[in-house]
């Protein structure tokens, strides 16, 4: 499903690929913001290529990352003019409207047919990996879990009252850890015919 790698898109280039450095870029400059949603585009664009190997996937690569610029520049305007205490609620929203840009460009390419999922080589290594809804999930939800409470926090006293410079790695390590024996033990152990690899 198409929609299940755009949000491994977003998940790598909002939390894997910004650093730091670049959420404070962001924060003091437009051209972070714009740094930040190209690196969307470029992580989207190349995940919904290998997905339907159609070049019209730049498209949908530009719109969302143009949705992206918007969005996180509110967030950011917002911040700057409310109260510490709602900032958690705004870093929410802006994931809450993020996953629905997701959603309704899922929901548009799938109506119109503008591009399908390719020809899958189950025997291609990679096509076993790369189109293992299971995998991809996992790795999804693993990268939220583990990054996005210390991404609200980080966001929340960035540069200012707690100068808060730094993830904190232990924290983490300890929800990937929680979040990767809840899929072995989930879908390992009962999902009756579920590969970890080549599945589905």
């Amino acid at each position: 499903m198409l929609f299940l790698y755009l949000y491994f898109g977003h998940q790598l280039a909002d939390y894997i690929f910004q650093p730091s450095k670049l959420v404070k870029w962001k924060k003091n400059s437009p051209w972070g913001i714009f740094a930040h949603s190209f690196v969307h585009f470029i992580i989207i664009s190349l995940l919904a290529y290998l997905y339907t190997f159609s070049y019209k996937v730049l498209y949908l690569g530009l719109i969302i990352a143009i949705s992206h610029f918007f969005i996180d520049s509110v967030k950011l305007n917002t911040n700057k003019k409310s109260q510490k205490n709602s900032k958690k609620i705004h870093y929410w929203l802006d994931q809450l409207a993020h996953i629905s840009v997701l959603v309704l460009a899922t929901l548009f390419v799938n109506c119109k047919g503008y591009f399908a999922v390719r020809d899958i080589n189950w025997q291609n290594i990679f096509d076993a990996f790369y189109f293992n809804t299971f995998l991809i999930t996992y790795i999804s939800l693993a990268i939220f879990v583990t990054l996005t409470v210390e991404y609200s926090s980080f966001n929340e006293n960035m540069i200012g009252e707690n100068k808060k410079d730094k993830l904190d790695t232990s924290k983490m390590l300890k929800r990937l850890f929680i979040i990767t024996l809840i899929y072995l033990i989930f879908f390992l152990s009962f999902t009756p015919g579920v590969g970890l690899f080549f599945s589905s």
